[in-house]
């Protein structure tokens, strides 16, 4: 049990890593470092495949030792865990939101762009129709 609690605790470890990467993503897509923001989706991934792998390993001896007597810590850590995990949850849901208002925003500053450039365009083209060039010679 005492080697279960310890794998339990380095993951509940695990979980607050996540959480703390939800916080830098959204600090990242908020400051437009989309860069940063792809990084460290990738390095959120590799830790979501770890923690899913530990909770493959765990998730049958976690479920005996918890219906047992005496099995307080552990249930302590896995509340602890569903918490850390709720804020995470809600977190990425904010930062979310905030993918989609700025894909809309640039989306909106595209299209912005695709007008003033045709309107540049059709302008050009008035211009070049309507001057011809006529040599004035005042020395006459």
């Amino acid at each position: 049990m005492d080697d279960l609690a310890q794998r339990m605790s380095e993951e509940l470890l695990r979980y607050r890593e996540l959480l703390a990467l939800s916080y830098d993503l959204k600090r990242a897509i908020e400051e437009g470092q989309i860069e940063k923001f792809l990084a460290l989706i990738d390095h959120k991934q590799a830790l979501i495949d770890g923690i899913r792998d530990t909770e493959e390993e765990l998730g049958p001896a976690r479920g005996h030792l918890v219906g047992e007597i005496g099995s307080e810590l552990m249930k302590h850590l896995m509340s602890e865990a569903a918490a850390v995990l709720e804020k995470t949850i809600s977190l990425d849901k904010e930062t979310e939101r905030l993918v989609e208002m700025k894909m809309g925003g640039i989306a909106d500053e595209l299209k912005q762009l695709r007008e003033a450039r045709d309107r540049k365009a059709a302008y050009q083209r008035t211009l070049a129709g309507s001057y011809q060039s006529r040599f004035i010679d005042s020395a006459k």
